[in-house]
């Protein structure tokens, strides 16, 4: 890796990739865990007999099509409350900071109190996680360093799995911490991450951002591993504030409806959401998360019996 970075730009220090910026690597990208966790806990948690009885999956009073719109309905809280999450993410990612946005998304997500309400915490890792990557990384491995976001959903997927099928092999399906134990992940993940980002480093963009030049540099002096007056890292400071300053220009005087028209009204910004939004709509519409989340009953339809 460090010699595919250097010839890109042979000028790139080699002390740029270091395990500080690879702990907050690692520790962001854990947040990708949190949708597939759900993802692999709810379709398995649904099949086991304890699940069905406490929710009335199997009531024979219920016809086949209400049945199913209650497993329907339970599993898609999380995704209605994702919504809401992402949206909130946006205002705490810039109101409160990256570490302490994600602070607060697990102090919700660890609630579980309620499907929905633990989507609220889920769906602002969809935001702050990959925002906080883009920003600490060179832009040599930025887009190794989101895609770490996107290879945890599978992590979370295949540990949700192997914690149900855990489940219903070692606990009495007329106990109902035969479903509840499995979906303690979701505490233990939430847990492990917000007592890691006590450790990791603020993004520097965000600190620039807010007026704290001074801090901004001693940051990215830590993620790059270089002294604060090293070429490097005042030319990386340097692209930072100069992106800032065009970025407030363009929304001088404006309402919180500025940063909108700004990108709608520019070819280059139409063209980066159209791409953005068609490629989840795209992903979205293949049916992939479909399939993770029913696996169990996909398996049944093509004749798989047994856990």
């Amino acid at each position: 890796m460090l010699f595919n970075i250097r010839k890109r730009n042979p000028e790139a220090p080699p002390e740029i990739l270091n395990w500080k910026l690879w702990y907050g690597v690692f520790v962001f990208g854990l947040m990708g865990a949190a949708r597939g966790l759900d993802e692999g806990l709810i379709g398995t948690s649904s099949s086991l007999e304890s699940f069905q009885t406490r929710f009335g999956l199997n009531d024979p009073s219920k016809s086949e099509t209400q049945q199913a719109d209650l497993l329907g309905n339970i599993t898609s809280m999380v995704q209605l409350g994702s919504i809401g999450g992402a949206i909130i993410a946006f205002y705490m990612t810039d109101k409160i900071g990256r570490l302490w946005a994600t602070r607060q998304l697990c102090c919700l997500w660890i609630l579980y109190a309620g499907r929905f309400i633990a989507g609220l915490g889920i769906g602002q890792t969809t935001v702050v996680a990959p925002t906080y990557l883009a920003e600490i990384s060179p832009k040599f491995t930025r887009g190794l360093c989101v895609c770490m976001f996107s290879g945890s959903v599978y992590l979370g997927i295949m540990l949700g799995y192997f914690a149900s099928w855990g489940s219903s092999i070692h606990i009495s399906c007329g106990s109902q911490l035969q479903w509840v134990i499995p979906n303690l992940l979701h505490i233990y993940f939430a847990s492990i991450i917000a007592c890691l980002s006590f450790f990791a480093v603020e993004s520097p963009r965000w600190l620039v951002k807010v007026h704290k030049q001074e801090k901004a540099s001693v940051n990215l002096s830590k993620l790059r591993n270089l002294p604060e007056d090293h070429w490097y890292v005042q030319s990386e400071l340097l692209d930072i504030n100069d992106q800032l300053e065009r970025e407030q220009e363009a929304t001088a005087g404006t309402t919180w409806t500025g940063p909108i028209k700004e990108l709608v009204s520019f070819p280059s910004n139409r063209y980066r959401l159209m791409l953005s939004i068609f490629s989840q709509l795209l992903g979205q519409w293949s049916g992939a998360s479909s399939i993770t989340i029913y696996a169990p009953e996909y398996f049944a339809m093509m004749g798989v019996t047994g856990s």
